[in-house]
């Protein structure tokens, strides 16, 4: 099935995202609840979203339909906070994935602090190894 979601922001930090197909509990089980009961969200067929950054919205959506993420580096850190509130687990692994790849010096502290609020362990291992080394 073809996956088409649109993106429109009504004002800063509100969304609109509504979709043409059956939201799959692979891509947030959060969001395919809303849309398959009779819900608001499954008659209108779209959800609105208050809390969320646009550039973050924006790579979760762009995660959804390629499973790639820009500037991950810069935006991980929320990008991930976003993906766990609507239980988008794939693109916390992802999140977490990157990190452990990207860690430097300079990411290496908020990187730790990060994992260790998370307890994420492998992540936080590889944080402090940077910051020790």
């Amino acid at each position: 099935m073809k996956l088409s979601i649109y993106l429109r922001m009504i004002n800063f930090n509100v969304f609109i995202i509504s979709y043409n197909f059956n939201f799959s509990e692979d891509n947030s089980p959060v969001f395919a609840k809303m849309f398959e009961h009779e819900l608001k969200e499954s008659i209108e067929k779209y959800v609105k979203v208050n809390d969320a950054d646009p550039e973050v919205m924006r790579e979760m959506l762009r995660y959804f339909y390629t499973s790639q993420v820009n500037n991950i580096m810069d935006i991980g850190i929320r990008l991930y906070n976003l993906a766990d509130k609507y239980m988008v687990d794939s693109l916390k692994t992802f999140c977490t994935r990157s990190f452990l790849r990207g860690v430097n010096k300079d990411t290496a502290l908020e990187i730790y602090c990060f994992a260790r609020d998370r307890d994420i362990p492998d992540l936080m291992n590889k944080a402090a190894q940077v910051l020790t080394a």
